[in-house]
This record gives structure tokens, C-alpha cells and sequence, in this order.
């Protein structure tokens, strides 16, 4: 069987560099280190997982443990937001509430003998306004403004018991600032009268009224008529 040499003529430096040749031990080193990296990342995630449930465990405890606060500020928000109804409520009681039986008991010494009266009603001119929206919801500052209408008549044509009435109502304190809104006369074939409206505000409890029960007390009464 023949041999074959190669023999190669070219320098030193121009020759191809021998191949690498891994021997085992080389490789068992690579192969070792590669699982070892593979190993390392898989358990180095497992922990961190792991530290992550743990984590969330941790969270969802103190959440659990927060509940009652949480219950208990609700509890507390809603008691809050009952007060504050009661306040609206209060505010707006003191300042439209109208004590019937003690506005007909001022009323009735102002009314003269000619004057009929038909209807007395009350009306709130100005309600409160609530702004903004979720969280920022706020009811503004209530300056509600109430007022009472009186409707009556006289017979005949006259004005002045009309005029006697309207100005027996200004002199007492209870009754603030009342106003002649209009007449109208009204004719048949048997006979005439005219009907008015007078519309006036009172005093708040605790206010003109009292005062003019003190004047009563002192003797000084109410205006004639």
C-alpha cells in the first residue's frame, strides 16, 4: 500500500496553522461549566419567584389587616356626610321654616276690618347649588331666601284699608319688609271689590319675634289699626 507525505515547501510563515484539537478533559471542563450557568439562572428565577409570592403574600396580609380601618374611615366618611345633611337641613329650616301659628297670631291685630283674606303661602326664591363632581363635590354656602304671599280683598273701590293693612305690617318687626305687589278690581252687576297680593319675609326664631313679644309684655303692644 503506498504512503503519501505531504511535504509543504512554504516558510514557516506562510504555513496554515494546525488544527485545534480538544481533548476530553477540555471538554468535560466546557460541558460542567455550561450546565452550572444553565443550573444557576434556573434556581436564581425560582428564588426570585419565590421572593415574589412571598411579596404578594406579604401585601395581601396587610391589606386583610387594613380592612377595619378602611371599614371604619367609610363609617366615618358616612357620619360625616349625615352631619353635613343635617346641617343643609338645619340652615335651611332657619332660615325658610314658618311658624304658622305664630305668623297668623302677629297677623291677625294688623287686619282691618274691611280686608278679607284669602290665601297666605310661602315660596323659597334661592335654593343651595351643589358643584363639582366625585371627591370635589361640595355644596355651596346656602343663602336661601324665602317669602310669604298674602292674598286678600275689600269691597267696594277704596285703597285705604289696603294701605292701613300694608302699613300696619311695616310697623311690626316681625314681618320684614312687606310689598304691595298689585290690585285689581273686580265688578259685577251687584257689586265691586278688589283683590291684592302683598308678599313679606319674618323674622327668624329667636329674632323680631321675641322682641316684639317683649314689647307686648311692656305694654306697648301692637301698631293700632
Amino acid at each position: 500500500m503506498p504512503v503519501r507525505i505531504d511535504i509543504n515547501l512554504l516558510p514557516p510563515e506562510f504555513r496554515p496553522a494546525p488544527p485545534v484539537r480538544w481533548t476530553p478533559p477540555f471538554l468535560a471542563l466546557l460541558y460542567s461549566l455550561g450546565l452550572f450557568l444553565i443550573l444557576w439562572f434556573i434556581f436564581h428565577s425560582m428564588a426570585d419567584l419565590t421572593a415574589k409570592r412571598e411579596e404578594i403574600a406579604s401585601v395581601k396580609n396587610t391589606i386583610k389587616m387594613l380592612k377595619p380601618f378602611e371599614e371604619a374611615y367609610d363609617a366615618s366618611q358616612d357620619a360625616v356626610s349625615t352631619l353635613e345633611n343635617l346641617k343643609t337641613l338645619f340652615a335651611y329650616l332657619d332660615t325658610h321654616y314658618v311658624d304658622w301659628p305664630l305668623f297668623l297670631r302677629h297677623l291677625q291685630p294688623h287686619v282691618p276690618a274691611q280686608v278679607w283674606l284669602t290665601a297666605a303661602s310661602s315660596e323659597v326664591l334661592k335654593t343651595a347649588q351643589v358643584r363639582g363632581k366625585g371627591a370635589k363635590k361640595e355644596t355651596v354656602s346656602l343663602e336661601h331666601e324665602g317669602k310669604i304671599t298674602i292674598e286678600g280683598s275689600v269691597n267696594g273701590y277704596p285703597l285705604l284699608p289696603i294701605a292701613t293693612f300694608l302699613s300696619n305690617l311695616r310697623q311690626d318687626p316681625y314681618f320684614v319688609n312687606p310689598m304691595l305687589l298689585g290690585t285689581r278690581l273686580e265688578e259685577t252687576e251687584a257689586m265691586a271689590s278688589r283683590s291684592f297680593i302683598i308678599t313679606t319675609k319674618v323674622a327668624k326664631l329667636g329674632g323680631g319675634a321675641e322682641e316684639e313679644n317683649a314689647k307686648q309684655s311692656n305694654g306697648t303692644g301692637a301698631p293700632g289699626q
